[in-house]
């Protein structure tokens, strides 16, 4: 019947919900069978790891570009205010890409110290880098399992 269908269908949809949480926590704690394959190996913990114990000026990336959208908006109304937030942000849009260089050549020699053997280095290390440290902390994904300022 059709409240049975209804009753089956909310039951599956329950019964996904739960999975789908079971496997989120597992890659939040950073089980490697639950990891996205960009998230696998020792070298990418490593380099999770790395970031996670440091503070960047990219962490701010995120904030900025709100702060650039509302000054979008306030610019048909202000446009002397929007020219001089504009340069800032030109501004700060080049620090961003210098820390991001810097922060991707220095996790790449990290990596290289800890794994001279590894084949993971390179260009692909340099963008998880900088993809993880532009997310705001707590939408990290796997969950930081250092704090701020431990030795990696």
């Amino acid at each position: 019947s059709k409240a049975e269908w209804k009753e089956h269908k909310a039951k599956e949809r329950a019964e996904s919900r739960k999975r789908q949480q079971e496997v989120q926590k597992a890659m939040d704690a950073g089980d490697e069978r639950y990891l996205l394959a960009r998230d696998q190996g020792a070298e990418r913990r490593h380099v999770r790891d790395w970031v996670d114990s440091r503070r960047f000026i990219n962490n701010a990336v995120l904030p900025v570009a709100l702060g650039l959208l509302v000054i979008m908006f306030i610019g048909t109304w202000a446009p002397e205010f929007a020219n001089i937030m504009s340069l800032i942000a030109m501004a700060l849009m080049v620090v961003f890409f210098i820390e991001g260089v810097w922060a991707g050549s220095a996790a790449n020699k990290a990596v290289r110290e800890k794994f001279p053997d590894t084949t993971a280095t390179g260009l692909g290390l340099g963008f998880y880098t900088y993809s993880r440290m532009t997310q705001p902390r707590k939408w990290r994904s796997p969950k930081p399992r250092v704090a701020v300022g431990d030795k990696v």
